[in-house]
């Protein structure tokens, strides 16, 4: 992925993250933030999967453990 299109995802990240906190200040569950912040990001264009899954290798060799993403935004 090219410097700039980088660029253009972060701003519309930190924008969605600073719209969620505008809306509803510092009071609610981190699981309400994270729904609403998943949907500020589609609302901008940004596609975005939750509780995403990656194996985990270390020296080449799978390893018994998963990794648990949060949010995986664009690929």
């Amino acid at each position: 992925m090219e410097k700039q299109l980088i660029e253009i995802y972060a701003k519309k990240i930190v924008d969605a993250g600073y719209n969620v906190h505008n809306e509803f200040g510092p009071v609610l569950l981190e699981s309400v933030y994270l729904y609403c912040f998943m949907e500020e990001l589609r609302i901008s264009g940004i596609t975005v999967k939750q509780e995403v899954i990656i194996p985990l290798f270390y020296r080449g060799n799978p390893l018994n453990k998963d990794l648990r993403l949060d949010l995986l935004v664009e690929n």
